[in-house]
């Protein structure tokens, strides 16, 4: 097989991966110049799979390039013509896959001992207690393929962008508890340092005065921000903004609002990645053994629930 064949081969699996269906119509007429009508008429349907990207605001010229264009990008198996048109203007899923290998987690972190389960477009990871995690405990991590071609990434660098981490913790057994005894950190880090996280949320279960709690921390490069953490519900959604004009982020949790945050700044030029770091702690008692952790990605804009400012998008630009 030629380079060329063995590339279209790689973009055709890849769009059956984290593509949809796309029906195209291409419409042939007859014209008569006489009448000015079409004297016959038939409308001819394709079905691919496509995936669509966004345009970036510096090609928007306002004539042959318009806000709200979109690209999109079909499977080779047919040709478009410049007449054809999207049957239904289908919404073309804008996942953000977190699939990467064991393997090319550990030559970045070299502690890390599994990776969880992953669904919904490798975007939700689910994590089960054992009961029986070492000293040091166990960890697992979530993240964007790493080998080549590279690690997926976002851009920050034009517009205000934002996306949920949909949580769900285990309340831990009172008579088990052995301080914090899980956690799932929810990051966005640059490209260029998987180690250095622009804003990491940590959500722990944990006691607290004898009382089982779920926590919530807030961090950037690292260190703490986000003030005392603060008690929420086990189960929730919590949403970052990126305003690239200011070079700013915000952290908004679903029934708190936003979190008050000593620090908020990032580099909007440089590209960024998704990851989630689930962890069991040493100590989790046998009755806790068989509890998940759930810790999910949203970045489509139709499965956003937060309440955003006019202009805000999703990752791939999709106005919220």
């Amino acid at each position: 097989m030629s380079f060329y064949g063995r590339m279209a081969s790689t973009a055709s699996r890849l769009l059956t991966q984290y593509g949809k269906p796309v029906v195209l119509e291409r419409i042939t007429s007859v014209f008569n110049p006489i009448t000015g009508m079409d004297t016959s008429r038939t409308v001819a349907e394709s079905t691919t799979t496509g995936v669509e990207i966004p345009i970036r605001d510096a090609l928007v010229d306002g004539t042959r390039v318009k806000a709200g264009d979109r690209f999109l990008i079909v499977d080779a198996s047919i040709e478009p013509d410049m007449s054809d048109r999207l049957k239904d203007a289908p919404f073309i899923s804008c996942a953000y896959p977190m699939d990467a290998t064991l393997a090319e987690i550990q030559a970045l972190l070299p502690s890390i001992d599994a990776v969880p389960v992953m669904t919904d477009d490798f975007q939700t990871a689910t994590y089960t207690l054992t009961g029986s995690a070492p000293a040091g405990g166990w960890e697992v991590v979530c993240a964007p393929t790493i080998t080549p071609p590279g690690p997926a990434t976002v851009d920050f660098s034009s517009g205000v962008k934002a996306f949920e981490w949909a949580y769900s913790m285990p309340v831990i057994d009172v008579a088990g508890m052995n301080g914090p005894n899980c956690s799932a950190d929810l990051s966005v880090f640059y490209a260029s340092n998987f180690s250095e996280g622009i804003v990491r949320v940590r959500i722990s279960s944990r006691p607290s005065s004898s009382v089982p709690e779920v926590q919530m921390t807030t961090y950037r490069l690292g260190v703490y921000v986000g003030g005392p953490s603060v008690v929420i519900p086990a189960t929730g959604r919590i949403s970052i903004v990126m305003d690239s004009s200011a070079g700013t982020f915000q952290v908004i949790h679903d029934t708190l609002g936003p979190i008050a945050l000593s620090d908020d700044s990032y580099n909007p030029a440089e590209p960024c990645i998704f990851s989630a770091h689930i962890r069991e702690e040493y100590g989790v008692q046998p009755v806790d053994a068989g509890k998940d952790i759930v810790a999910s990605l949203i970045t489509n804009a139709s499965d956003m629930t937060g309440t955003y400012p006019t202009g805000t998008t999703d990752i791939c630009g999709t106005p919220l």
